[in-house]
């Protein structure tokens, strides 16, 4: 009989951790669903600032400042921006960074890097190998992205001129599959200007011309930062969606298999009892 309690008390466990993993699984869902209609805004601007922008250097030179310009690399440090999750349960979304880091220990070790991690996961792997982190960001969330957003591109405003700034993160190859992927934030290289006979628009420059492509070039290094943190956000919550879809199946086979255990060990059980019962009364005479 203690071995029938203790199988009812697993199944009862496994059954409270199909319901978690279940309700998760619906979150990440849920989340996916808003983010990616909301992704088709991500794009759409992206492609209107950036006809606006080749339309825009057809009518003025491009004036950098030397923080974002695209000459050679001065710095002999980068700036590398790791962007990870805050929380587990979202399966293999933080390997390919843990592999990374692991390739690449030695240049971080020696000095090479400066870091900047988002996610305690991340950041506790860096901490683990001895790489020290130059500030503590919020958790990256659907409400602190663009305050994240700020945050770093002041972060990168304030680095040395010619300094690289890279960042690494994953985004989303389908529902099932995330990739990671470097992208170079800095310098900044100018989209391909219109042909002059492309461009009909005929300016009236109310600001002076180097302010307003600095201004374009602003915007676009902000809204590249912040669809790499979109984009991040993205891909954990379909790996979390997968891991928690994946545990609450795996959940459901194993509560099927120990419910069909269970009720085999109490009916062997029951049996036995009605056959010891049975042999009890015909010994003593009472049948």
């Amino acid at each position: 009989m203690s071995q029938l309690i203790r199988m009812r008390q697993r199944i009862k466990a496994i059954g409270t951790i199909k319901k978690i993993t279940s309700a998760m699984r619906l979150i990440s869902r849920s989340f996916h669903t808003r983010m990616y209609r909301e992704q088709i805004h991500y794009k759409e601007y992206q492609e209107s600032l950036s006809r606006i922008f080749k339309s825009v250097l057809v009518q003025a030179p491009a004036q950098l400042n030397p923080t974002f310009s695209s000459e050679e690399i001065k710095s002999d440090k980068e700036l590398l921006i790791i962007i990870g999750s805050q929380k587990g349960l979202c399966g293999n979304f933080n390997a390919p960074f843990f592999y990374w880091i692991d390739n690449h220990k030695k240049d971080l070790l020696s000095g090479r890097y400066r870091i900047l991690a988002i996610g305690k996961r991340v950041t506790d792997h860096l901490k683990k190998i001895g790489v020290h982190t130059l500030e503590t960001l919020p958790e990256l969330k659907l409400t602190t992205i663009s305050h994240l957003t700020q945050d770093l591109f002041t972060l990168i405003t304030d680095q040395k001129p010619g300094t690289k700034v890279t960042t690494l993160s994953c985004f989303s190859k389908t529902l099932f599959s995330q990739e990671c992927k470097e992208q170079i934030i800095l310098p900044f290289t100018l989209p391909k200007a219109d042909s002059p006979t492309q461009s009909s628009f005929d300016y009236v420059w109310s600001h002076d011309p180097e302010y307003i492509i600095k201004t374009l070039v602003t915007m676009h290094i902000t809204e590249k930062i912040r669809t790499t943190l979109f984009s991040s956000l993205l891909a954990e919550h379909n790996a979390r969606f997968t891991a928690m879809d994946n545990a609450t199946r795996n959940a459901e086979k194993f509560l099927d298999t120990m419910k069909l255990q269970f009720n085999k060990m109490r009916q062997a059980k029951i049996t036995k009892e009605l056959s010891e019962l049975a042999g009890a009364f015909e010994t003593q005479g009472l049948m």
